[in-house]
């Protein structure tokens, strides 16, 4: 039980430390703003699982490079089964 809660407590930092990243990244990009404008942007797109945190991640550690990887919505469930049985031209 007293590892439990340490994980619990674990998990509430790690949590907590990565919401302040978010919001420094932030800061960064409305900081950056025109600079950013004048560069070439990226957007990935894709289903859950499929590394695009990771791809964020990677990308994030190079020089003049703001990467963002934003989780919701989940591509998975029910959020895909209702993409998959939309036609594919009224799906985007």
């Amino acid at each position: 039980m007293k590892n439990l809660k340490n994980i619990a407590k674990q998990n509430l930092f790690v949590s907590k430390i990565r919401s302040k990243i978010r919001i420094v990244q932030k800061i960064q990009h409305l900081i950056n703003r025109n600079k950013i404008l004048s560069h070439q942007l990226i957007f990935c797109i894709n289903s859950g699982r499929s590394g695009s945190n990771y791809l964020s991640a990677l990308l994030g550690t190079a020089e003049e490079v703001v990467s963002y990887h934003e989780p919701k919505p989940s591509m998975t469930h029910q959020y895909l089964k209702m993409i998959n049985k939309s036609n594919y031209t009224t799906s985007f």
